[in-house]
């Protein structure tokens, strides 16, 4: 689910150590490259990638950087998403004994989430936070408190209304002709400052497992 005003089709997988165990999950972007500066989010885990490593997918790499496979300055770093008001999305298979939610527009990302005074767990490497109460949970009444990486907490009383449309991201319509079965790219560089170069490439391969 891409945060509330972004192009759904621009997004990136995060190297496992900035994902921070999910909590950089739908967090934003500002990335620059050749072509200029784009607002994108994380959608991703790219396992391989070392620290600093971003992969993008095929509309990020034509709208940043653009051309065939080759070696091009970059650099990106975290940015508030253009909307911060939470948004929030349930687990397909939720239900009133098992629930899990996500937030895909949070500011600086997702430390902690308590549903109906339960504390959640996260699922493996997703953004789901899951919770399985004592008491049945009621679907049109749903209590969440969440904490951001900052500290930051906040608290919604949810409706099946506020969390059910939650269509998830998809590359298969991003390709741009000229690429070979929506191939997508790898970004090599670091958070230290929006302003430094770093080296980009698009990568040899399509990624075919989301986690959220």
């Amino acid at each position: 689910m891409a945060p509330y005003g972004l192009n759904s089709s621009l997004f990136v997988a995060m190297n496992y150590d900035q994902y921070y165990e999910s909590s950089s999950c739908s967090r934003c972007l500002s990335i620059t490259g050749e072509s200029g500066t784009v607002t994108a989010f994380v959608a991703d885990l790219c396992y391989e990638c070392g620290y600093g490593n971003l992969d993008l997918n095929t509309a990020l790499w034509y709208t940043v950087v653009g051309g065939d496979p080759r070696i091009s300055e970059i650099s990106w770093h975290f940015t508030p998403c253009p909307d911060e008001q939470e948004k929030f999305c349930w687990k397909d298979g939720s239900n009133p004994q098992w629930f899990a939610l996500q937030v895909p527009n949070s500011r600086d990302g997702i430390k902690a989430m308590e549903i109906n005074g339960v504390e959640g767990e996260v699922i493996g490497v997703t953004s789901f936070y899951q919770v399985s109460p004592s008491e049945a949970i009621d679907m049109e009444n749903v209590e969440v408190k969440i904490t951001s990486n900052q500290g930051i907490t906040s608290k919604a009383t949810l409706k099946s209304s506020d969390y059910s449309d939650c269509p998830m991201t998809d590359d298969s319509t991003s390709s741009k002709a000229g690429t070979s079965g929506g191939t997508t790219t790898t970004v090599i560089t670091d958070t230290t400052g929006a302003t430094a170069h770093y080296t980009a490439w698009q990568a040899y391969r399509r990624r075919r497992v989301k986690f959220y």
